[in-house]
């Protein structure tokens, strides 16, 4: 029998909150990277700072869109 986990706090967040702001995300080798778009909110980016450790992926960081 498969047993599911709920998803963290912060996949939660990321998906509800930060996900409407991503334009793309850039696989390079074992790290992203995410492209948000150029209006995003302060505080977007910020809560993104706080939780990208916690995503269950590495995160190079993040570029803003031109």
């Amino acid at each position: 029998m498969d047993i599911m986990t709920l998803p963290s706090k912060e996949i939660l967040q990321f998906s509800r909150d930060i996900t409407p702001w991503i334009v793309k995300d850039i696989f390079d080798g074992n790290k992203k990277t995410f492209v948000f778009k150029e209006d995003t909110p302060k505080e977007i980016l910020e809560l993104f700072n706080k939780i990208k450790d916690k995503l269950g992926c590495k995160v190079n960081d993040y570029i803003i869109e031109d």
